[in-house]
């Protein structure tokens, strides 16, 4: 039998080839676990440094909250006292707020910055020092958003002659501008002629499509802007204001009830004039209103051979009116008044020979029925005085 002999040569290199591919197996092995890892890691790291990133921003997104919530607070309430905090939860945050410093009408103070790492603060005049901070579920670093604030600009009240949201009838009148200036505009809804057909010394502009009075400029203006009247907010802070002054004692006016007659103020004084019920003069009544401001909160009707005059001449007088039964000024001279008329119609000069002197503003009607002797005396040279804004604004924020 033949037997096949083979080279003893071909192990060594075999088992020589097997350890080779063992020895790349395990490198190519080694790399992917050591690129697993390190992607692993990456990954862990930019997660972990996102979800940092997402609770920085739910932290400062608190504190901001809370800022906010203390600017609202002051916004209800201007005269809220310093110090004045709470809590509120935002995101699953628990966010804290304070109105550090309320210098809105104080003569300005110095206060430790909420932020007990820092020093104090100088709080100016007429300024107010507002806080939020927020702290991480699980602890961490504090975060402080501080701003200071202060009141808005107030509102500027349009001038003219006769000012109205809803319709303005004129008959008869005419309305004269005593400086001058042509400045007696009447600014409506909707303008209309009943039968007078004068041409006011101003110039006419009516918010709609109808406009019946031709103005000084010789046009009836058309789709005019409309116009700025106050606001709820602005109403209610002006009455809370006045009601305030005025009980603080002479020289300002306080009465609960009605005025028929007498004299509000005194002559030279720098006062304001709260009337809890309403002005009524008929007859031969005579009222005389040294108060360059009075809220009335009924209503005023001024008639017969009855006067009412706010003096002195020089000084704007304006006269702020909540009743909603309406107010009637006719036959009856007045001196230098503005009628602020925020929830009535209003008539003028129902067939007097009164001198009205003055200007009638009101988001409401307005009917001026003219006849006799009667005129309209406006003084183009008066701006009516702005209206405080019972909001505040930021000056300047910033972030601990």
């Amino acid at each position: 039998m033949m037997r096949i002999l083979r080279s003893s040569r071909t192990r060594p290199r075999s088992r020589q080839r097997r350890g080779i591919a063992l020895v790349m197996t395990l490198f190519i092995v080694v790399m992917l676990l050591l690129v697993a890892a390190a992607v692993l890691s990456n990954t862990s790291y930019t997660a972990n440094n996102a979800l940092n990133v997402q609770i920085k921003n739910q932290i400062f997104n608190a504190a901001e909250a809370g800022v906010n919530v203390a600017q609202w607070n002051l916004d209800q309430n201007l005269a809220a006292p310093s110090g004045a905090s709470g809590t509120t939860t935002v995101q699953g945050y628990t966010a804290h707020w304070a109105i550090v410093a309320n210098e809105l009408t104080q003569g300005g103070t110095i206060v430790s910055d909420p932020d007990p790492q820092y020093g104090s603060l100088s709080v100016p005049a007429g300024q107010a020092l507002l806080a939020g901070w927020a702290s991480g579920i699980m602890g961490g670093r504090t975060v402080y958003v501080e701003e200071m604030v202060q009141h808005a600009p107030p509102t500027l009240l349009p001038k003219g002659a006769i000012v109205c949201g809803g319709t303005g009838v004129i008959d008869h009148q005419q309305i004269t501008d005593t400086s001058g200036n042509h400045s007696a505009d009447i600014r409506c809804g909707t303008i209309l002629a009943s039968g007078g057909g004068q041409i006011p010394d101003g110039n006419s502009y009516a918010v709609g499509s109808v406009n019946q009075i031709t103005g000084y400029d010789g046009q009836a203006h058309k789709n005019a802007t409309p116009p700025t009247f106050l606001t709820p907010g602005q109403l209610s802070t002006l009455q809370n204001q006045v009601l305030t002054q005025a009980q603080s004692g002479s020289p300002n006016f306080y009465t609960s009830g009605n005025v028929t007659g007498g004299t509000i103020g005194s002559s030279g004084a720098n006062c304001v004039a709260y009337i809890g019920g309403s002005i009524v003069l008929n007859g031969n009544g005579s009222l005389i209103n040294y108060c360059a401001t009075t809220v009335v909160m009924g209503d005023v009707t001024i008639g017969g051979n009855a006067k009412y005059q706010a003096l002195p001449p020089g000084t704007t007088h304006i006269m702020y009116v909540f009743g909603s039964n309406g107010t009637v000024l006719h036959g009856t001279p007045t001196t230098e008044g503005i009628f602020y008329v925020a929830n009535a119609n209003v008539t003028i000069d129902g067939g007097g020979n009164g001198n009205f002197s003055g200007a009638i503003i009101t988001p409401n009607n307005v009917t001026m029925n003219g006849g006799g002797t009667a005129s309209f005396a406006y003084n183009g040279t008066q701006t009516p005085p702005p209206v405080p804004n019972n909001k505040v604004i930021p000056l300047a924020q910033w972030e601990y």
